[in-house]
């Protein structure tokens, strides 16, 4: 028991150390990018769809993608200055 918490708290502290380096602030950035990039394809596809079916899972989905949109953009830009 003892060897996987310290095996965790090696992982934590390893994940930690990529975090701040800058390596591991471009991975964040790349993939905050690419969900900002889903988020809006979303917008974009469920356009003309929305008025023809009203799923309530294309509602789900687009009120998902509708209010994560701009705080993932606006988040993803200011790590970028």
């Amino acid at each position: 028991m003892d060897q996987i918490v310290a095996s965790a708290r090696n992982a934590t502290q390893a994940g930690k150390q990529f975090a701040s380096s800058s390596s591991g602030q471009l991975a964040r950035i790349e993939v905050l990018v690419t969900v900002g990039y889903l988020l809006v394809s979303v917008l974009v596809l469920s356009n003309s769809r929305r008025r023809h079916h009203g799923g309530a899972l294309l509602r789900l989905l687009v009120w998902g993608a509708f209010m994560f949109n701009y705080p993932v953009i606006s988040y993803t830009i200011g790590l970028m200055q």
